[in-house]
């Protein structure tokens, strides 16, 4: 999954556990790791094959997964 401004992200919900970006840059390429939050975050995925961007334009992408599709016959 990607996310815009990874590390922003990341110090966002792990600053107060003491995990500043240059911490979490050290981390890269040393494994897979689990962090704990302190509390629970609800997470909303969102998948997008059209969008206006920051011009105002219409943005189309391909549907990879064919979501678009199943949600045109579930439209009728």
């Amino acid at each position: 999954m990607r996310v815009d401004q990874p590390f922003r992200l990341a110090e966002f919900l792990l600053g107060q556990q003491g995990y500043d970006e240059e911490r979490m840059r050290g981390m890269i390429g040393k494994g897979e790791r689990t962090i704990k939050l302190k509390t629970q975050l609800p997470v909303h995925i969102t998948y997008f094959t059209v969008f206006v961007d920051e011009n105002g334009r219409l943005q189309r992408r391909e549907d990879i997964y064919g979501y678009d599709g199943r949600v045109k016959t579930a439209l009728g």
